[in-house]
């Protein structure tokens, strides 16, 4: 018995030097890492991030910082630039409805992903006494000047009616399936991963979510071309004893709206 406690013990201080030696490595490592990640584009360098640094965190602070750079998605008539490059996996003739919405679709998919799918507690969080809104801008979508008094609707059936590339679950389904059952001290249903069709809003709901989609498909459902838009993720933290305590969890949303949407809901900007 006395033989099997020692050898738990070692297990665990084994663990703890493990861990302590990871943590090292990374904090010290961070650009190597993104370095060979590199090839794997920005997106997994973006995902790396998030994962250490909601990994090595004390009392709600971390010495790992994110990189996860925006992206520049610029659409034009027959084609799709990200980041100043014209993108292969978008060939088309003419923009439409469809197009667009796909090219939205992914950048939703995409942000939701490499911020750990609101699973992962990430950004850094007050020690006592604050609750924030810590906001992480994925992508910046704008259209080409040509383009003009131009929109595109559908987003939302896009969205429930088209799987995800080489998958069986339909992106609608993805954006959703983590969202928080608790949300502070009222207990009700977030918005949470309703935001793309809410353009952003986080108001909170209880059993209204059918109504609201529909509210929104009949009226502000589209993006129209003389506006620039952002995707963006967004956590509402409580602070960190709160939540260590149980009265309070994270909750994180993923977000489309304007420049002045996300000023109004995001108190804190990480990138």
């Amino acid at each position: 018995m006395i033989d099997g406690k020692r050898s738990m013990g070692y297990s665990t201080l084994a663990i703890i030097i493990l861990l302590l030696v990871l943590a090292y490595v990374l904090l010290t490592n961070t650009n190597t890492f993104a370095g060979i990640l590199k090839k794997g584009g920005d997106i997994e360098v973006c995902r790396l991030s998030v994962l250490a640094q909601a990994s090595v965190k004390l009392a709600g602070q971390s010495p790992l910082s994110l990189k996860c750079p925006r992206r520049e998605i610029k659409l034009f008539n027959d084609k799709v630039e990200i980041n100043g490059k014209k993108e292969a996996k978008y060939e088309f003739k003419k923009l439409d409805d469809n197009i667009v919405n796909k090219i939205v679709a992914e950048e939703l998919r995409l942000c939701w992903y490499k911020m750990g799918e609101g699973e992962v507690n990430v950004f850094q969080q007050a020690y006592v006494t604050e609750i924030d809104t810590v906001c992480l801008i994925c992508s910046e979508i704008s259209f080409d000047q040509k383009l003009e008094n131009k929109q595109f609707q559908g987003l939302v059936d896009y969205l429930k009616g088209n799987k995800m590339h080489e998958t069986d679950i339909y992106y609608f389904d993805y954006l959703i399936r983590s969202q928080r059952n608790t949300y502070l001290l009222w207990g009700n249903i977030p918005w949470s991963q309703y935001t793309p069709w809410g353009w952003g809003t986080t108001d909170r709901i209880t059993n209204n979510v059918e109504e609201n989609l529909q509210k929104y498909k009949e009226g502000s459902n589209s993006l129209v071309t003389n506006k620039n838009y952002v995707i963006y993720f967004l956590a509402h933290k409580p602070d960190w004893l709160t939540e260590f305590i149980g009265v309070a969890i994270s909750a994180h949303y993923i977000g489309l709206g304007d420049n002045t949407k996300v000023a109004k809901e995001c108190r804190r900007l990480v990138n």
